[in-house]
């Protein structure tokens, strides 16, 4: 577990939300999960801003949310600059309860920043998604041997 993970999984520990750590959902492993409120939290390093990784995730998170979970993400940076504000976050999501707004803390979250077609709602259908979703770029031309 990256340390990031490991800081914010003793602050959740200590507040008794019955999550588990490294679960495994069908083919994936979640990095953190609550089974009872259908909760999947990701902690994502600086490999998760490239575009294939990215794509690669919200095809993960369209394949979690026809599961019934509801996917958030956060970035490492986030959680080691207030990994309260995080664990708050999560409690709140897992609760139900709002956070107050007091300007404290991450405000919105990462999942707040994300562009519309990769948050995740449970109650979007796959189609519905998918045609938020924008289409794959396109790839550069490669070279061939010898091209420089």
């Amino acid at each position: 577990m990256r340390y990031p993970e490991q800081k914010l999984w003793a602050l959740l520990r200590k507040r008794g939300l019955n999550i588990r750590r490294q679960a495994p959902i069908g083919r994936y492993i979640a990095d953190f999960v609550s089974h009872a409120a259908r909760l999947v939290i990701e902690i994502d390093g600086p490999m998760h801003e490239t575009p294939d990784v990215n794509l690669r995730d919200a095809e993960r998170t369209v394949w979690l949310n026809s599961q019934g979970y509801r996917v958030i993400r956060f970035a490492n940076r986030d959680v080691l600059a207030d990994p309260t504000g995080v664990a708050d976050q999560i409690e709140a999501a897992i609760t139900g309860k709002a956070l107050p707004l007091d300007g404290g803390g991450l405000g919105g979250g990462v999942a707040a920043d994300l562009p519309e077609w990769l948050r995740s709602e449970p109650s979007d259908t796959l189609p519905e998604r998918a045609a938020r979703t924008p289409p794959t770029p396109a790839l550069p031309p490669s070279r061939g041997k010898g091209e420089d």
